[in-house]
């Protein structure tokens, strides 16, 4: 699943150079060395090649690097060096996957972004907590009392510097038509990206509003938002259709907002997580009523139907061979915590 810690990886490695090639393993490669693939390859691919880091995709890379085929970077993609995270992978053979760049001298370490893993994400699906996204003194608060502690959290925190890492630092030019997205991108999937991508057709300058987690959780039920609002947020910022994003947008657009931000068109996609998502929906009626108003509405068709509860009824299915799997990745993370030698990042 990609998540915003795999656009944190691209990102720092296309600080490291002018070019970025990204290579992409088959599900047939995966399910080899680590198992059968959540998301299957072409949704994998397809979302890769939308993170605005990326200059090129290999198809089809081999999970271990050989001498061989490292011949066939350097020569016919003019790579310069391989990179990966500091996290220790092995082959389907217990071998270090990486150890023929890294005898070459052609071995780039990236650092590991902290507090978040598909294996983490997974994890918080499958405790169902309501609270993980929340901080023990968010407990505290809440309660009047003692913390309670959440099974399994979120280790993010969402620090100035990592926002600006992913921000644009864009402003629309005059005459430049603005279009406004919203919703809560979590989970975040080829779903997403294909609507973002549908929507940045419709103008010059896309903004994409991501719901508070208060709003998501109103919206959807107790147990959501699964990823908070700063996640979700930068997942949505590493894509190259996307300018620039409102962090905790509010649920209804608003004339004022419109007007400071300068919209031209509100869009509503026909693709929802929850009823009141649908456009047709009295409740969404509300949302867009402002938009509706003042001639800025404009519905489209989402290009893929795909929702997180989609991604969810895959775990669900193999539940058992997730959970396991879990278990095993949640003690492999504490051992890599524990004994990683710290790398610093680009």
């Amino acid at each position: 699943m990609m998540h915003y810690g795999h656009a944190n990886a691209l990102r720092q490695a296309r600080a490291l150079g002018t070019r970025l090639v990204v290579g992409i393993h088959s599900d047939e490669q995966i399910i080899a060395n680590k198992g059968p693939p959540l998301v299957p390859y072409v949704e994998r691919l397809a979302t890769l090649k939308a993170m605005r880091w990326v200059d090129e995709v290999i198809e089809n890379a081999p999970y271990t690097p050989t001498d061989e085929w490292m011949r066939t970077l350097f020569d016919d993609y003019n790579v310069d060096y391989i990179a990966h995270g500091d996290d220790i992978t092995l082959n389907e053979h217990g071998e270090d996957t990486y150890a023929a760049p890294k005898r070459a001298g052609k071995f780039l370490t990236l650092k590991r972004t902290e507090g978040v893993s598909t294996t983490d994400i997974i994890g918080r699906l499958l405790q169902r907590q309501t609270s993980h996204h929340r901080r023990e003194s968010d407990d505290a608060i809440a309660t009047g009392g003692c913390p309670a502690i959440p099974v399994h959290e979120s280790e993010f925190l969402a620090t100035s510097r990592r926002l600006t890492q992913f921000s644009k630092g864009k402003h629309p030019s005059p005459g430049q038509k603005v279009v406004l997205l919203t919703g809560a991108f979590d989970l975040f999937h080829i779903g997403h990206v294909e609507a973002i991508r549908a929507a940045r057709e419709h103008g010059d300058f896309l903004i994409v509003g991501v719901h508070s987690d208060a709003t998501v959780n109103r919206l959807r039920g107790e147990m959501f938002p699964i990823m908070n609002v700063h996640e979700r947020a930068l997942a949505v910022m590493a894509l190259k259709d996307v300018d620039e994003v409102i962090i905790g947008c509010p649920w209804r657009i608003t004339r004022d907002l419109i007007i400071s931000l300068k919209i031209d068109i509100v869009l509503a996609g026909s693709v929802a997580e929850h009823e009141n998502y649908n456009v047709g929906s009295s409740a969404a009626s509300e949302e867009y009523a402002d938009a509706a108003e003042v001639g800025k509405l404009v519905q489209f068709t989402s290009p893929n139907p795909m929702t997180s509860a989609d991604i969810i009824a895959r775990i669900a299915a193999s539940r058992s061979r997730f959970e396991e799997k879990f278990a095993r990745k949640a003690l492999a993370e504490e051992k890599y915590k524990a004994g990683k030698a710290y790398v610093e990042e680009a």
